[in-house]
């Protein structure tokens, strides 16, 4: 994050969001360190960050994601900033698997077709930049149309957040 000051900013904001939308703060954690690390290396500032993850995060809880497939979507956002590029088997293989319509959120997210889409990822000229906030915007927004905000995922994962929390509290006593 930057400094320490910034690190508990990111914590605290990482604790709120988890809690709010019920995600494993676990991996609340292991995803924002993938995309902060990721993103610090491309320029992306700390509030962009915490913008693409809370937008993740949206879409994680409404469509229920298990621990791994969260921190499986957080990744592979993690290596498209990395790499500067968007390709197919981040975002057909990682995130789609896991995330229903993900491909043609991201084609409209762009502002063009799924075969165009198709196309531009063949060569390779999609930027992280010009990609991941329009699309996790999108899927933020596709996920207020989804149903699964407090589910039975969420609810357990709220259980063993406070459980987490607690432990940190305990260890540092």
């Amino acid at each position: 994050a930057g400094s320490q000051a910034q690190g508990a900013v990111s914590m605290q904001h990482l604790v709120n969001t988890s809690n709010k939308l019920g995600i494993s703060l676990i991996a609340a954690i292991e995803g924002f360190k993938t995309l902060s690390g990721a993103a610090t290396q491309a320029g992306i500032s700390n509030n962009q960050t915490r913008k693409i993850f809370d937008n993740v995060a949206k879409s994680v809880a409404a469509f229920g994601l298990s621990s791994e497939d969260a921190k499986g979507v957080f990744l592979a956002l993690g290596q498209i900033i990395s790499k500067g590029t968007v390709s197919a088997e981040e975002l057909r293989g990682q995130i789609g698997e896991r995330i229903p319509g993900a491909f043609s959120i991201a084609a409209k997210s762009m502002n063009v077709t799924e075969a165009e889409l198709n196309k531009l990822l063949q060569t390779g000229k999609i930027t992280a930049k010009e990609f991941v906030i329009p699309f996790t915007q999108a899927l933020a927004d596709a996920s207020e149309k989804a149903d699964g905000k407090d589910g039975l995922t969420q609810r357990v994962n709220k259980i063993s957040n406070a459980f987490e929390i607690l432990k940190t509290r305990i260890g540092r006593g």
